[in-house]
Order: structure tokens, then sequence, then C-alpha cells
């Protein structure tokens, strides 16, 4: 259910894509400095606002920058308001006006918690266009492209030397929706990459690398420890090495 509209909006990525590798300390530098044009809280009141002139390095720094950030707790438990929305979702796509509505304020509720969930700014994407607000679906139909992009751009994704950087698991698995690819699974290859296996190989690629160093980051709080700091990939629970 959480991927039900992002095959709706689907990435075209453009030719000759440039890689920017993600740098943590030059980023950390750039997003804590008042004097920087990356400092991070204007930077993300225009990302929030959904400022259509964020350049390729603002999202780059946006996106690797909120690792930084006191509200980055990527192994908390989801917002609550993430379960109401796919609840609402469950029901299809032929939602009434309440509905979508309540559909976009729950997405904004995700929003202050989880800024680059793809899936929610998908569904945002879809509530408001299902209400004829080209404005608003623009504007997240955007966010959504420049987040993938940027994961994109952060390495080829074929290589465990050249993996894509992601900072949280969600975005992996939408990175792999999006590209309607179908995993069959997804193994631990280190205590920082992913690989996801595909069913079916294509164009004679058999699978991506994600990084996911920056997850663990920060030290787990004690309910996260007593879990066992578990991830779930694709229904397949493995445990940190």
């Amino acid at each position: 259910m959480k991927y039900f509209f992002i095959t709706l909006f689907l990435l075209t990525m453009p030719a000759g894509m440039c890689q920017n590798r993600p740098d943590s300390k030059a980023i950390e530098d750039a997003v804590s400095d008042p004097s920087s044009k990356f400092f991070y809280p204007p930077l993300f009141v225009r990302y929030m606002n959904g400022d259509p002139t964020l350049t390729e390095e603002d999202y780059h720094h946006l996106y690797y920058g909120f690792v930084y950030q006191d509200d980055y707790r990527p192994l908390d438990s989801p917002p609550t308001a993430r379960n109401e929305l796919f609840s609402i979702l469950e029901k299809g796509p032929l939602l009434g006006t309440e509905e979508l509505m309540l559909i976009i304020n729950l997405g904004h509720e995700v929003m202050k918690r989880e800024p680059f969930n793809l899936s929610n700014i998908n569904f945002l994407t879809f509530a408001f266009g299902e209400l004829g607000d080209t404005l608003n679906e623009r504007l997240n139909y955007n966010r959504f492209n420049r987040i993938i992009e940027t994961i994109k751009w952060s390495g080829t994704g074929l290589a465990e030397d050249s993996p894509w950087h992601v900072i949280n698991f969600d975005n992996a698995n939408d990175i792999m929706t999006v590209m309607e690819l179908d995993v069959d699974r997804s193994m631990i290859i280190s205590r920082t990459e992913v690989y996801m296996a595909l069913r079916v190989p294509r164009d004679g690629i058999r699978g991506y690398y994600f990084d996911y160093s920056r997850i663990y980051s920060r030290p787990p709080t004690e309910t996260q420890q007593r879990q066992g700091m578990g991830i779930n990939l694709n229904g397949t629970r493995l445990n940190r090495r």
C-alpha cells in the first residue's frame, strides 16, 4: 500500500547526469555556517515553502545536510500521521474531497518529521492533483523528482565503491519502485551498504548498491537498543552487524 500512487509520477533522468558524491565534512561545515549560502535554517525554510529556484547544489545540501539537524531521527518510530495516512489510502484511488483534504493535512504533519519521505511527497502530489490544485501539485512533484535526482547523482549505484547514498531506508525502496524494478532480496554487505538484487536483471544490471551509513550516525536510543536496531527491507528483517 505504501507505493500505491508512486508509479504515477515517474522520473526521467537527464542525459549525461553528473555525479556528486556527498562529502560529509564539507556538507556539515556548509550547513552549519551562518555565512554560507547553504546555511541550513533559511535553506530549509525555502524547501518547505516549495521554492522553485532551489538548485541542484541546494538540494544536495538540503538532503544530506538534514543528517546534522536535531530533527534527523531515522531510527525513531514513524509519526502517527503516517499510519493514519496509509489507512485512508487503503480505501483505494477513488477518494472524495474530504478524504483528499485529510491526506494533505496528514501529509503536512509527516513533512514536519520526515521532510524527505518520498512516498509522503508523492501522496501530496496525488491529492493536490485530484483536487485540481496544479500549483501545489507541481510544487510537490518538483520536490519528489529533485530528491530522486540528488540520490541518483550521489553515485552510479552499480558498484560497492559507487553506491547511491540515502538518509533513510525508505528512500532506497522508493528509488527501486520509481524505476519499476522488482527487488528479489536485500542483503547487508557491510556495516554501511545494502545490495538490492533484482528478481529479473535489466539491461545486464543485477542489482543496486545503497550506502546507509548516515542512518547510524546518531547514537541509538534505549528503545532502539532493546529492539536490536533492526531494519526492514522488502519484508526481510536484517540486524546490524
